[in-house]
């Protein structure tokens, strides 16, 4: 057990009165852990929500750890006092999720190659086609013969119904449509998309983002976005969504808030949490993690941030 003053710093139960608080509940954080920890408990802490994280502990010999940390806010009237709360030992699920989540991550990313591959054959081919019939066109304007101007447009216009039919056929074009049209710009044309068809109005924002982003990095927070903004629009009951992206020297952050039905992110997840799961594992795979904060009858809120690449 463990509680924390006003000013955030934690001590451990069962620690001396009159002993100096501190924060070091992060130095045997695993080093891979811990900015993520902290940023977790800062987010938390500045907003005076609960919240709950895993991370690894290490102890002498190198031994690892998995904890389960969860804190709830404490009140005096409406004067905020600090947190109570628990670090519990889940070393044998935390192993076995670990393990899962690698499986999960690799399959993501195997998938998306296998996409992208296929719509950039597809792409690359199509454009090929196209290139070959407006040839075909131009030197049509030098014939005098109509019945051969007919007989050719007809063909022409056979092949191209062909290429409609193979483009609709393309599984996925994200990854193209996201490197010629950029993160924000997709962003905004999937949101109105899905303002549409669910009757939700949806106001997305965007500020700072760089035009060049990162493909792995643009696709990872698309996919966020796509979930979040989803399950939002479809489980929410909320007729109004928001929808924000940022970005700063060192990082782009997502954000997606409703103001619908909520739920206990430790119980009952609505559509049965796949695309909340999923959202951690993208994020995981680009160095990134999220925060879902929602409690019944007060909306959901999703935060996601990436780390930028030096070279981004």
């Amino acid at each position: 057990m463990w509680t924390a003053g006003a000013d955030g710093q934690r001590v451990e139960a069962g620690q001396p009165a009159g002993v100096a608080r501190h924060d070091s509940w992060t130095a045997l954080v695993h080093p891979d852990d811990v900015e993520r920890a902290r940023e977790i408990y800062r987010r938390a802490f500045e907003r005076r929500e609960p919240f709950q994280m895993e991370y690894r502990v290490r102890e002498a010999g190198g031994v690892e750890r998995w904890i389960l940390d969860t804190g709830l806010p404490r009140f005096s009237g409406d004067d905020f006092d600090g947190y109570v709360g628990s670090a519990v030992d889940i070393t044998g699920v935390g192993r076995a999720r670990a393990e899962l989540s690698d499986l999960s991550r690799h399959l993501m990313e195997v998938h998306e190659q296998e996409r992208a591959a296929l719509a950039r054959t597809l792409h690359e081919d199509v454009c090929q086609r196209m290139m070959a019939l407006t040839m075909r066109l131009n030197t049509l304007q030098g014939t005098a013969r109509e019945g051969e101007v007919q007989a050719a447009v007809a063909e022409i216009s056979e092949q191209l119904a062909g290429l409609v039919g193979e483009i609709a056929a393309v599984p996925d074009p994200t990854p193209l449509r996201l490197e010629l049209l950029g993160l924000t710009t997709s962003g905004r044309i999937f949101c109105a998309d899905v303002s549409a068809r669910h009757g939700v109005a949806i106001h997305f924002q965007d500020q700072d983002v760089p035009r060049r982003v990162p493909s792995d990095i643009a696709l990872a927070l698309f996919r966020v976005l796509q979930e979040a903004t989803v399950n939002a629009a479809v489980h929410s009951g909320a007729r109004e969504v928001w929808v924000s992206v940022r970005g700063t020297a060192t990082e782009i952050r997502l954000e997606v808030v409703d103001r619908g039905v909520g739920f206990d992110t430790r119980r009952a997840i609505p559509g049965g949490g796949v695309g909340l799961v999923a959202i951690r594992e993208r994020l995981k795979a680009v160095n990134g993690d999220s925060v879902i904060v929602s409690r019944p009858g007060e909306g959901t809120r999703v935060e996601a941030w990436v780390p930028l690449r030096p070279d981004a």
